[in-house]
């Protein structure tokens, strides 16, 4: 089955994907923690985010302080806006460093997807939902250049783990990827959860034993009032 049409067969009830949604900065009074996990932050105001300048990413604070190693093998798929953090190598590894765990040697990082050339929703989808809602991730992933992206990433990431099993308790058993656009809240969160949807789907499918774990970070998402959290 082709992983980008794997979402049709996604059983939610299976899915251990950990979502995080971090503030660029957060407090007490502006965070809540559901029982489940997943972390939900408050709408903040954009124009605080637009009006700052391109040449100074707004990096969050560290937001993990325990680094154990994991007992199965973990994707981490991190979402950001190129408004509040630039699509630079050296950004990205900067914000990467606040969003998954610091091993010796580093978790190894795929490469960006910047997703800024592909279709965008209607401003009246936008306005109602973030890419955590299926309506923005249909429209998103209807653009040709989207499902390839997912289709590629999938295989590269199923690849990347097959490749460490092969080596043995030495292999390294986490990865990470991220994903781009210009707000950070529809076409990049939209394919990352795609691509952390069809990843479970795809390992379930081909029944590895050890299975697979994937934390998903929005690092800029902005909730739309028609989303579920």
């Amino acid at each position: 089955m082709d992983p980008t049409q794997a979402i049709r067969h996604f059983r939610p009830d299976l899915d251990h994907r950990v979502h995080f949604n971090v503030p660029i900065r957060t407090s007490k009074r502006s965070t809540s923690m559901y029982a489940d996990g997943i972390c939900d932050s408050r709408p903040r105001e954009r124009d605080r985010l637009r009006c700052r300048s391109a040449s100074t990413p707004d990096i969050p604070r560290p937001i993990l302080r325990h680094h154990l190693e994991p007992v199965q093998p973990t994707i981490y798929i991190v979402t950001f806006s190129t408004d509040a953090v630039p699509n630079t190598a050296r950004n990205v590894l900067t914000l990467l460093d606040t969003q998954i765990p610091r091993r010796e040697p580093p978790i190894p990082h795929l490469y960006t997807i910047d997703a800024r050339s592909i279709t965008a929703p209607s401003a009246r989808q936008c306005e109602k939902y973030s890419g955590i809602s299926p309506l923005i991730q249909d429209v998103v992933m209807s653009d040709r250049r989207a499902r390839k992206a997912v289709k590629t990433t999938v295989r590269e990431l199923l690849d990347f783990g097959a490749k460490e099993r092969s080596k043995g308790p030495v292999g390294k058993k986490e990865v990470s990827m991220s994903v781009c656009c210009t707000a950070g809240t529809h076409r990049s969160v939209a394919i990352g959860e795609r691509i952390a949807q069809s990843v479970k789907s795809e390992v379930g499918r081909l029944g590895t034993r050890e299975g697979v774990r994937v934390v998903v970070r929005h690092v800029h998402r902005i909730k739309g009032r028609g989303d579920p959290f």
